[in-house]
Parts: structure tokens; sequence; C-alpha cells
């Protein structure tokens, strides 16, 4: 993680507005308003630019975190965690196989290139381990066939 996780919201009402840094703008808002038990279209989620990371991101959690808090006091509340609740608590995502293949023409030019990649959804961090199967995405061929 290049930096902490962090995210802001604004729970009034019927509605939430959350600023988050997400790499999952529409799966979060999905997942925070079925938390909270309102309708997705009552949550406005203002993406905003946050420190890369390598690995699990975890501005989803702070976000979740941020509209209960907000939910609880009736204020905008900001959660930004420490560097070390982002590598201590954090769920982390699984592991994945990647298997890369390329063919050169006569001249040594890129002819052809496949990528194939299993791996679990990105969401299954989001989503809490074991609540979503992994699943084999197909093959994907770039251009040609080597």
């Amino acid at each position: 993680m290049m930096g902490p996780s962090c995210a802001v919201a604004d729970f009034r009402g019927d509605s939430l507005t959350l600023w988050s840094g997400t790499q999952w703008p529409d799966g979060t808002r999905r997942d925070v308003a079925a938390m909270m038990g309102m309708p997705a279209e009552n949550v406005h989620l203002i993406w905003v630019e946050a420190a890369g990371s390598y690995g699990r991101l975890g501005v989803d959690d702070a976000a979740a975190d941020a509209a209960l808090l907000s939910r609880e006091v009736a204020r905008p509340v900001r959660v930004q965690w420490q560097r070390a609740d982002e590598h201590s608590w954090s769920p982390l995502n699984p592991g994945a196989v990647i298997a890369v293949k390329a063919g050169l023409d006569k001249d040594g030019n890129v002819s052809a290139f496949k990528v194939d990649n299993w791996c679990a959804s990105h969401s299954t961090g989001e989503r809490g381990v074991g609540s979503l199967k992994p699943r084999n995405r197909a093959p994907k061929v770039v251009f040609g066939e080597p």
C-alpha cells in the first residue's frame, strides 16, 4: 500500500454521500448500500484520487466504516486507516496464476501474444473470504495466436 486507505461519508436522512478512492466505484456503492439497508440509488459515490496499492486496497472498507459511523453520529465522518491497520487487518485477495505466450516473426517482431489469467474475482476481498467462488477467466488473445 502506497498510502493508508481513507474515505469520507455523509449520511443524511435516507441518502448517503461517499468520497472514496475505490478501484471499484459501482461495486463499492452497491455493497455499502446493501450493508446500510438502503437502495443503491440513494448512495452517491464521488471518486477521488487516492494513493496506489500493491495487492489489497482497503479503501472500500474505509468507506463502509465511514458510512456506519456517519449514520450513528449524524455528521460527516472521515476514516483514515494507519499503515499498521492497513497491513494487519485488511483482508487479502487470493493469488493468481498467469501464463503468457508470445510468438515472433522471422525478423524478431512480436507477431502473436496470448495471456491466460486464472484468479478469483477482485471483489472477493471486498465481500469477504468465501463469499464468491473463484472462476477461471477465459483466455484473452491480444492479437494473433502463438
